[in-house]
């Protein structure tokens, strides 16, 4: 008899160890996503400021060139990135130490949090040809950015 509630006891503390584990997990992924959306709308910032410095730069000269606030602001966007990757690996080690807490067999079958993380800007293109109305256009451009022309 003693045997049979030696195993109850054992299959109570198992449950019990599962459910803080999974509590546990469930405190730091939440942690982590909430990172990861400040990340996001950071990046989202920095992007809608920087189309509107290159919207201003435009309407105030007519041409766009790559300058050191553009560049910084690509800089700090990538880096937004960067942080957001980091923060999906926190959460796929968190996952990854939920199924070894919870003796899961195949840690690849639990189920995963990662949040998708958009692609880095392209960086700004070297300045190609300037059009017959002066207009700046990126390399590689077969018609003027500015007054629609063939370019060579």
């Amino acid at each position: 008899m003693s045997n049979f509630f030696n195993k109850v006891a054992g299959g109570i503390n198992k449950g019990v160890n599962t459910v803080s584990a999974n509590s546990k997990a469930v405190m730091e992924k939440t942690k982590v996503k909430g990172v990861i959306t400040n990340l996001e709308n950071e990046r989202r910032q920095y992007i809608q400021a920087l189309g509107q410095m290159v919207y201003d730069l435009h309407a105030q000269t007519g041409q766009i060139s790559a300058t050191d606030e553009i560049t910084g602001y690509l800089t700090e966007i990538t880096k937004r990135l960067e942080m957001m990757q980091q923060q999906n690996e926190e959460l796929a080690r968190i996952d990854a130490e939920l199924a070894a807490a919870t003796n899961t067999a195949n840690p690849a079958a639990a189920p995963q949090a990662q949040v998708p993380v958009p692609p880095a800007p392209t960086p700004p293109v070297a300045a190609g040809t300037v059009c017959t109305c002066g207009q700046q256009n990126p390399g590689g451009a077969k018609f003027c950015a500015g007054c629609g022309s063939p370019v060579q």
